[in-house]
């Protein structure tokens, strides 16, 4: 058992994370695993760090455990009880993920390269809850309704893993949803399209440098601007009329395009200009 503060890194040769009530009952630091890490405890731990390294995850007995990170760590995922929730970038796409008790919720579309039910392997495609939009439901391995396990063998990666996630072959610029939101966007924000009728757009922002808009991509998207996505603006929306907008090395600088983290922040021209400005997703 370790008792531990929140924003520590830990490296793991070893052992149990124990959840007691009221204390320890998140994570901030990065978690390297050199070996299995049990998750013991029946109060709710959430983990924000990193969790990267060779050694799997093993969640036990009753309590939640809550992962957000954007998470690289190759072993297993193994639920003995309780609850795992899952955010996208929780499991790496690679990754096993195995149910012996409990239950997983996903939150958005978290791929997995193989789903087992105790030794049992279970079919690809999505699952989850009733409710869930997944085509495989099982209310006894899952609950919620705000996402789903896609199975990919291999992991999948790109646009293509988007596809199998939703069960689709549709382009990244067709609509699967019909929400007026575009293939192509829905990958880039991680938007769970089986389980949303409209995806909602980020808008116009005064943060003291000037009126702005940001678009923030899934941690899980590797694209990079001027390859993989843009934002184009106009000022008239006519066809034809949209132009790239130049990326800049600083923020707030007019009709430039500054990307910081998952962000791509385009600075509106100041004074009478109209501009319109769109994000344009074409891969990776």
């Amino acid at each position: 058992m370790w008792r531990f503060h929140p924003t520590n890194a830990l490296t793991v040769n070893g052992g149990n994370l124990i959840s007691e009530n009221g204390f320890g009952n998140s994570w901030d630091g990065p978690i390297t695993l050199n070996t299995d890490l049990t998750i013991q405890g029946f109060f709710t731990l959430i983990i924000t760090g990193k969790i990267s390294g060779t050694g799997g995850l093993i969640k036990a007995n009753g309590g939640p455990l809550i992962l957000t990170g954007a998470n690289d760590y190759t072993g297993d995922t193994t639920v003995d009880g309780g609850t795992l929730e899952v955010n996208g970038t929780s499991i790496k796409d690679t990754n096993k993920l195995i149910i012996n008790g409990g239950k997983v919720r996903a939150i958005g579309t978290e791929i997995v390269a193989s789903l087992f039910f105790g030794a049992a392997p279970q079919a690809s495609g999505t699952w989850g809850a009733t409710g869930s939009g997944a085509t495989n439901i099982d209310d006894i391995h899952f609950t919620g309704t705000a996402g789903v396990i896609s199975v990919v063998p291999g992991g999948g990666s790109g646009y293509s893993a988007w596809q199998t996630a939703n069960s689709t072959t549709q382009t990244i610029g067709q609509d699967l949803d019909n929400d007026g939101v575009a293939n192509g966007i829905e990958y880039f924000i991680n938007g769970p399209v089986a389980n949303s009728s409209f995806t909602a757009l980020p808008g116009v922002t005064n943060t003291g440098g000037g009126l702005s808009v940001t678009f923030t991509h899934a941690a899980g998207y590797t694209g990079a601007y001027g390859t993989d996505f843009r934002v184009e603006t106009s000022a008239t929306l006519a066809p034809g009329s949209w132009t790239a907008a130049t990326p800049s090395g600083s923020p707030n600088v007019p009709d430039t395009v500054y990307t910081s983290g998952n962000d791509a922040i385009y600075t509106f021209p100041t004074g009478p200009v109209k501009k319109f400005a769109r994000l344009v997703v074409t891969g990776p």
